[in-house]
């Protein structure tokens, strides 16, 4: 590739021969033509790296770690390996649609003052059929900085952001999993972020994926940043209510219970949490929206409708309500 790419896509893989090839294929068919693939293996034992090596392509970087280092180490060495202006992230078993790079490229090209765009995804199964569900995420900066006080609040495999910016925000190697969430809870906090409103990546469910492999560890780690995140508004809790704050930004989780036990707890943490949040600069419309959702879902999931009238969370729901109307009414105008 003659002269700098405008992109970086980073794309860490162990033991994906059998998949990194048709994610590869995504990003080598995107629109823009300005790009460099870093893929950083690591240590793989089966024919990934045979595979990557026969892809005659000089937009192609192979980084081989030559042991496994675990998944914060890859992204890391991507990330310094990487020359374009942007970066983008792509797990290696997750395809782009040919627009992703060029259509987020041009957004932080317009709005100098975002430092990271991320999309939507639409989930498929491990044969490439969709599932048909698509995976949204808020669009706006205090809606995303909200988000991260229960769960990540990006999607990894669709973000883009300035590289300058990124090497400020190493993958922290104490996650072996949840560092995404661990690293874009901190740096959305510092930066403005944004979502675009659409599908742009399609991202493969399947039974090898980290977060299934390793439910414990997974829930022990996201606790670890909800912890970060309330010491970032100056929340005091017990372990009890981290634990709380977790089960109930994960109901959708096997092994997390959707007990009843939550309401009351919520009924009173919400109010105090949302004080809070709005101390450290949250706009009230975003964490609204966020507990509303939650506890929308909660009362859903515990078959306790009734509660969902509760007078204390009552602005919290209408918010839930608004923000769905804004969402149906943009589809409609697709």
């Amino acid at each position: 590739m003659s002269g700098m790419p405008k992109v970086s896509v980073v794309m860490p893989v162990h033991n994906r021969g059998a998949m990194v090839g048709a994610a590869i294929e995504s990003l080598l068919r995107q629109t823009l033509a300005a790009i460099e693939v870093v893929v950083v293996d690591d240590g793989s034992t089966d024919d990934t790296v045979a595979r990557l090596r026969a892809i005659p392509d000089p937009r192609m970087v192979i980084v081989e770690q030559g042991r496994n280092t675990g998944i914060p180490a890859a992204r890391n060495a991507g990330l310094a390996a990487a020359r374009g202006d942007y970066v983008a992230i792509l797990d290696s078993d997750d395809l782009a649609l040919p627009e992703r790079l060029a259509r987020q490229a041009a957004f932080l090209d317009a709005n100098p003052g975002i430092a990271l765009v991320a999309t939507l995804s639409e989930e498929i199964r491990a044969d490439g059929r969709a599932t048909g569900k698509v995976k949204r995420r808020p669009l706006d900066a205090d809606a995303i900085r909200a988000h991260a006080l229960f769960r990540c609040p990006v999607l990894q495999s669709t973000v883009m952001a300035r590289r300058a910016v990124l090497a400020d925000y190493p993958y922290d190697p104490a996650f072996p999993v949840c560092s995404d969430y661990e690293m874009f809870a901190r740096l959305t906090w510092a930066h403005a972020a944004a979502t675009l409103p659409e599908v742009l990546v399609k991202r493969r469910v399947h039974e090898g994926s980290i977060s299934r492999a390793r439910f414990a560890l997974t829930s022990e780690r996201n606790t670890a940043v909800i912890r970060a995140r309330l010491d970032a508004i100056g929340m005091a809790y017990t372990d009890r209510d981290v634990d709380n704050q977790y089960a109930i930004g994960h109901l959708n989780k096997a092994g997390v219970a959707a007990e009843a036990a939550l309401l009351p707890w919520a009924r009173q943490w919400f109010p105090a949490l949302r004080e809070k949040a709005l101390e450290a600069g949250i706009a009230a419309a975003a964490i609204d929206e966020m507990l509303g959702a939650l506890w929308v879902k909660a009362c859903a999931r515990s078959g306790k409708w009734a509660a969902i009238a509760a007078p204390e969370l009552r602005g919290a729901v209408l918010a839930v309500v608004r923000a769905e109307a804004r969402w149906r009414l943009r589809q409609t105008r697709k």
